[in-house]
């Protein structure tokens, strides 16, 4: 299309160009001709006030001169019989004006004949040359017309060949496109339509057929870890209550090592009570399967309950509640918020060194309930962070350290789960504060 466009654009130029140049050449040839005539008219004037034959013999030689260059010039057979008669005209007079036997008012109408003749043999010239102006004219009406045309002939096609690369062209690429990038950001039902030529389609049809493997892979590697979750937790939670029950029996011998070992085991059973606490949430966050038990609350008193949990590690850490002395009231499942706290007190306390303090704070700002948990213990780079709530992933990989990396992949669902975010500033050596932003209870309808 755009080829046809240019090669009439192309024709159009050389067809106005051709035009304009004869035209030229006629008003050029039509010009000319004026001037020789004139020259001639001048010449036949002075003919009259002469008197000398050689002079004589000289005008008529120059009027006659004049009038065979203009004929190179004619263009019509009118002209050419008028360039004719006025030849004739100029001839009969310069002959018998040498005769002194002719009357003067013989002469006197034989010039006036002579200079008619060359005087219609102008107004001819001058009417063509009048003639292919109103024509250039013509031409450059045209040509601006064409122009525009072509010019609105060329932006239509632009428009058609924008709107073909956008939709017919590239849509099947753009579409095959956001369902890799959905799928690569962990929405593993994203699929691409089978739409466009043949090849496209062929290349969304095996997207689709991988993409369905993988999820059916996924969905049975998260059936099984839960399964696994589910079938550890019972026989944990029987070892935590003897560890527990044992340790506090006043029967036992008062060796310090061996209350110490139970101690050590008791808080090691915990620790993997919480693992597998993580794993069956990651299961049910990952199939959809999350409930909240929305309550209006006091989060304040869950925070509190929260930290309690980790009286047993005040001796080594310096563990920090600051709390509002009024109760602040939320809209929110008070079990998996104390969850959220105790995970990052948790994530506080093992990656800080032996003595550093743990500050847990609860605020109200505007709208919002904020609960930051802050250690000044190992930090993270930026890139640490940036993978630091991917499942199965630690921003610090420390073999002394606990866990399998889905303590903070639950949390930030959680969190989102309550309509709320979560934040956090780091960097290495300086410690990491984690800030969860929850709605207050005055925003309950957008959570109900």
């Amino acid at each position: 299309m755009l080829a046809a466009v240019a090669m009439l654009a192309a024709g159009t130029v050389v067809a106005l160009t051709t035009v304009l140049h004869r035209a030229s050449s006629a008003i050029a040839a039509a010009t000319e001709s004026v001037h020789l005539t004139q020259e001639a008219k001048l010449n036949l004037l002075l003919l009259t006030q002469v008197s000398t034959p050689i002079v004589r013999r000289d005008l008529v030689g120059s009027i006659q001169r004049r009038l065979s260059d203009a004929e190179a010039h004619v263009s019509t057979a009118n002209e050419r019989a008028v360039l004719d008669k006025a030849r004739g005209r100029v001839r009969e007079y310069a002959r018998l004006a040498g005769d002194s036997e002719r009357a003067d008012e013989q002469l006197t109408a034989l010039h006036a004949a002579a200079y008619s003749a060359l005087d219609e043999l102008v107004t001819i010239n001058v009417t063509q040359a009048a003639a292919q102006v109103r024509q250039v004219g013509r031409i450059d009406y045209v040509a601006n017309v064409a122009g525009l045309m072509l010019a609105v002939l060329v932006l239509c096609c632009a428009v058609f060949f924008l709107y073909w690369v956008r939709g017919p062209m590239l849509r099947p690429f753009l579409d095959l496109a956001r369902a890799v990038d959905q799928f690569a950001h962990g929405d593993v039902a994203s699929r691409a339509s089978v739409t466009g030529p043949r090849e496209i389609k062929e290349m969304c049809e095996r997207f689709n057929a991988m993409a369905a493997r993988l999820e059916k892979q996924k969905d049975e590697q998260r059936a099984f870890l839960a399964g696994v979750a589910h079938d550890l937790r019972n026989p944990v939670a029987a070892l935590l209550l003897c560890a527990e029950t044992g340790r506090l029996d006043a029967s036992l011998p008062p060796d310090h090592r061996a209350r110490q070992v139970l101690d050590r085991v008791a808080r090691q059973l915990r620790n993997l009570d919480r693992m597998i606490g993580d794993f069956l949430d990651a299961a049910l966050i990952e199939a959809g399967s999350l409930e909240l038990r929305l309550e209006c609350c006091d989060l304040a008193a869950v925070v509190r309950s929260a930290v309690e949990l980790f009286d047993h590690s005040a001796s080594r850490h310096e563990l920090i509640l600051s709390l509002p002395s009024s109760p602040l009231q939320a809209w929110a499942d008070p079990l998996r918020i104390e969850q959220v706290a105790s995970n990052l007190i948790s994530n506080a306390l093992k990656y800080s060194p032996d003595g550093a303090k743990v500050e847990v704070r609860l605020e109200l700002h505007d709208d919002h309930l904020i609960l930051t948990v802050t250690d000044h213990g190992l930090g993270m780079s930026q890139e640490d962070r940036a993978r630091l709530f991917q499942p199965f992933r630690r921003g610090l990989s420390r073999e002394d350290i606990p866990g399998v990396g889905l303590g903070l992949f639950v949390v930030r669902r959680i969190v989102e789960a309550h309509r709320g975010r979560i934040e956090v500033e780091s960097s290495p050596g300086a410690g990491s504060t984690f800030r969860i932003l929850l709605p207050t209870s005055s925003s309950a309808a957008l959570l109900k």
